[in-house]
């Protein structure tokens, strides 16, 4: 939806089959049930603060300062997306490679933290031109000083982010909880008291915001962080992730941009207070997200594995059966929150907000479509092709920033929401017609040489001597 997070990246399931076809191991023990839900427990404290925050600046500032908050939010998102790509899963796959030579491991870890600070400031700085070009010319109104106070949390962010993915990386998922959890009391205890006071606004929460990744980087590197050896080069380094990355970058960029239209789109048409309230419908359409994400890493280790095991035959069946459940249980999930969505809305942001509930409908919808497509997202990585979920997410993008701006201004939030149901309808299409093609050619037999290819091939390899 508006905030994209059900993507998995394509070493994730790879990771996740490598340690399930581990020779010699079972598919379950103890210590993978453990590290699993502490990993679950790491991922509440991230989407919980998200979430907790959205409702605080929703309820205590109202609609439009929640306008300007989720818009700032669309940046911070891209923000990550950069950061995933290209530099915490190139990082997963690369130090695990290199484990053995513990020296290499440590200078690499040390060249990928300052390629994360140099991304962070790079990324920091075209957000603050962005930011005063938007102040300058005054449209949306107020944004931009609530975009630069998002700006200054980036680089911080970027840090906590490879604090975190290292004690993931080096099998320590308790230091990853703490980094979160203590991240979460901070932002979370400092949203509260702003609240309680009067003073929370959409650029005092990002200050809270950039405040708590600070004294938590802090925290980390002075109690030993990445010290290590030396630095490999950074131009290597970039490259080679860059290399690994390009076409995850690529599609979670478009998918991104995607979500973050339709507020954008409000905002920019409508009003900042008419985005607010978009804002808070995508809120409650996002509750299904904890579930969307379990199922969905549930099934991205079984399609590769079966394709590794099995063949494409077999995967073809599991995609279809894993497809079909998924929108099974979606639509479900999807009716129940369209249904309580009046009530729910009103719990949490404010009787304000109870407003024109045919909208949520139609986003759930949209939520299911593209859970429809995610099981395809995950054969095109296995199948080793990023370049076709690259295009049919830059096509879902195309199609949904289109169809949001004739639609919000023919039909306000209703039509902004057909709009992204628009865009979900082509990038899933697209990925589940790329997957079943991919499918159907990895299954074709080797293709046999005619007589006269092998003849001429023949005569190459053994010429006739003058």
């Amino acid at each position: 939806m508006a905030i994209e997070e059900s993507s998995i990246a394509p070493n994730e399931s790879s990771a996740a089959d490598a340690g399930a076809s581990r020779p010699g191991k079972p598919w379950f023990s103890t210590a993978a049930a453990r590290t699993v839900a502490l990993a679950l427990v790491d991922q509440a404290a991230v989407s919980g603060t998200r979430f907790a925050a959205t409702i605080l600046v929703g309820r205590w500032a109202g609609k439009e300062a929640l306008g300007d908050y989720y818009l700032a939010f669309s940046m911070v998102m891209l923000a990550l997306c950069v950061h995933e790509a290209l530099v915490a899963l190139p990082y997963n796959v690369f130090v695990q490679r290199w484990s053995a030579d513990s020296a290499r491991s440590r200078r690499y870890t040390h060249s990928t933290l300052l390629l994360t600070w140099c991304c962070g400031l790079g990324l920091a700085g075209v957000f603050a031109v962005a930011s005063a070009a938007m102040w300058l010319l005054g449209h949306p109104v107020g944004f931009g000083a609530v975009a630069l106070a998002a700006t200054a949390a980036v680089p911080m962010l970027f840090l906590v982010e490879f604090a975190r993915r290292h004690a993931l990386a080096h099998f320590a998922p308790w230091r990853a909880v703490r980094i979160d959890w203590a991240c979460a009391a901070l932002q979370v205890g400092g949203l509260l008291l702003l609240a309680q006071t009067g003073l929370l606004t959409p650029i005092n929460a990002y200050l809270v915001f950039a405040a708590g990744y600070a004294v938590v980087a802090v925290a980390w590197w002075a109690a030993g962080g990445a010290h290590g050896e030396p630095p490999a080069s950074l131009g290597p380094t970039t490259i080679r992730h860059w290399r690994f990355g390009r076409w995850v970058f690529g599609t979670q960029l478009m998918q991104t941009l995607r979500g973050a239209a339709p507020p954008w789109i409000a905002a920019l048409v409508l009003s900042k207070a008419e985005a607010g309230q978009l804002a808070a419908f995508l809120t409650i359409v996002l509750l299904a997200n904890p579930f969307l994400l379990s199922i969905n890493n549930i099934l991205s280790p079984i399609l590769t594995r079966t394709l590794r095991r099995e063949g494409p035959a077999r995967m073809r069946a599991a995609l279809i059966a894993g497809t079909a459940w998924l929108v099974l249980g979606m639509t479900a999930l999807g009716a129940l929150l369209a249904a309580f969505s009046p009530p729910a809305l009103a719990v949490l942001f404010g009787a304000q907000y109870v407003d024109r509930p045919h909208v949520v409908p139609v986003l759930a919808l949209a939520m299911v479509i593209e859970a429809a497509g995610m099981p395809s997202i995950n054969g095109l990585w296995a199948l080793r092709k990023g370049q076709a979920n690259f295009l049919a997410n830059f096509a879902g993008a195309a199609v949904t920033v289109a169809a949001c701006a004739v639609l919000t201004i023919y039909d306000g939030l209703f039509g902004a929401a057909c709009g992204l149901v628009a865009g979900r309808c082509v990038s899933t299409w697209w990925q589940m017609a790329a997957c079943l093609r991919a499918i159907d050619r990895a299954a074709e037999p080797p293709r046999s040489r005619s007589p006269l290819e092998m003849a001429a091939r023949e005569s190459r390899c053994n010429p006739v001597a003058p």
